[in-house]
């Protein structure tokens, strides 16, 4: 399954209140994870580079999709899921394959910091490890500190 494949899930996060009524309670969980550390990062002088991406996934799935991160900016990926899930894995990975960071084992809200050393495209996995009741809800979000 590919992240790209949920832009639905995506837009509608994007359009907020009216959008969410549509939604499932699962959904709407993810949702206000998101918009939460949303407001922590921010706060923190991040700012978000993508619009969320959303999905549901069974326990033992993993979706996928590539991302450009530019070469010396401090970037925070960001996973939540659902209130039925116990533990998602987030990982990123170099054009040749190579992990450039990982979570794993850090609950439901999976965090990776990275400040790449050059602009190229890298592929950000989500894998859905504790799942009490298929599927859980996912959500990601990357965030970026401005370089002055």
């Amino acid at each position: 399954m590919t992240l790209g494949r949920l832009a639905a899930g995506a837009l509608v996060l994007a359009l907020g209140p009216a959008a969410a009524a549509g939604q499932s309670r699962w959904q709407r969980q993810v949702s206000a994870h998101l918009a939460g550390a949303t407001a922590t990062l921010t706060a923190t002088g991040y700012e978000p580079v993508l619009w969320p991406w959303t999905g549901a996934l069974d326990n033992g799935e993993t979706a996928s999709d590539t991302v450009t991160l530019t070469g010396g900016a401090a970037y925070v990926l960001l996973g939540v899921c659902d209130d039925d899930c116990a533990a998602l894995e987030l990982g990123l990975l170099a054009a040749n394959g190579y992990e450039v960071d990982a979570a794993r084992r850090s609950g439901n809200a999976p965090i990776v910091r990275v400040t790449p050393r050059e602009t190229m495209r890298y592929r950000v996995t989500i894998r859905m490890t504790g799942c009490g009741m298929n599927p859980c809800w996912y959500g990601l979000r990357i965030f970026r500190r401005p370089t002055p």
